[in-house]
């Protein structure tokens, strides 16, 4: 019987906070927990040295930097779960075992696609208070939780989209008439952009990490391929320029 969740982490030479959110997922000792399917892209990890122990865990090693979607696809590769949880290597789930129990409740719904938890550090509601169970129309790359087929229903992910891709995704999911939940029962420590800024720089450099020049960039091409109303709907105040803050998810 295939596994009930299996979790892809794309990572890349990001030792510390990996081994952080892989511990968290051990010690939690979550039922549902299927394989933790890591796309190693840089290439400096070997399980039997930095992988902890109580996790069933695959390292898949592709030889080259594949970026985010890239090891998403890659991941998804090895994995034959009926839901899958796209998780950055620098968030860490609260280490309590029904945490992920509680995120599966709401696929009883078969129009439910995806489901994220509460965090600090995002863009747009799931980092604001709110009601416990929140219907919204994006949610974060950090740690997004989805049934698979509908994920391949909807298109996929695309390789193309490396900046961007989670809310594009979002996108998708509500033109083909699925729904996506916030639950804020359930918290994931995101300690944000340590990749993105090694990779892009500082928010603060031209086309840096989060930069306006990034966020601008990202936003018209959501609107080119999506139009504008759409992207207004899923992100709301968040599209305007004076008010975007974060808006892709880290590579």
């Amino acid at each position: 019987m295939a596994s009930k969740v299996d979790v892809l982490i794309p990572t890349w030479k990001n030792e510390y906070w990996l081994k952080r959110c892989l511990r968290a997922f051990a010690e939690a000792k979550m039922p549902e927990l299927g394989k933790v399917i890591v796309v190693d892209n840089g290439g400096d990890f070997y399980e039997s040295n930095h992988f902890t122990a109580g996790l069933t865990t695959m390292v898949v090693a592709p030889g080259k930097n594949l970026g985010w979607t890239g090891g998403l696809a890659e991941g998804l590769k090895h994995s034959d779960a009926e839901f899958v949880m796209f998780m950055n290597d620098d968030a860490e789930f609260e280490r309590m075992p029904d945490r992920l129990t509680k995120m599966l409740e709401h696929f009883s719904d078969p129009l439910v696609a995806a489901v994220g938890p509460a965090t600090g550090t995002a863009m747009g509601r799931q980092a604001v208070e709110g009601p416990d169970i929140e219907p919204t129309k994006v949610l974060v790359g950090f740690c997004i939780l989805i049934r698979r087929d509908t994920l391949e229903a909807v298109g996929g992910v695309l390789l193309d989209w490396d900046l961007g891709d989670d809310i594009d995704l979002c996108i998708r999911i509500t033109k083909y008439g699925y729904r996506m939940i916030i639950d804020r029962r359930v918290f994931v420590y995101h300690h944000a952009f340590k990749t993105g800024v090694k990779v892009y720089g500082q928010p603060k450099k031209p086309g840096g990490w989060n930069s306006i020049e990034m966020v601008s960039s990202t936003t018209q091409r959501l609107i080119l391929k999506h139009g504008a109303d759409a992207v207004l709907e899923a992100l709301g105040e968040e599209a305007r320029p004076a008010g975007v803050r974060t808006m892709t998810i880290e590579a």
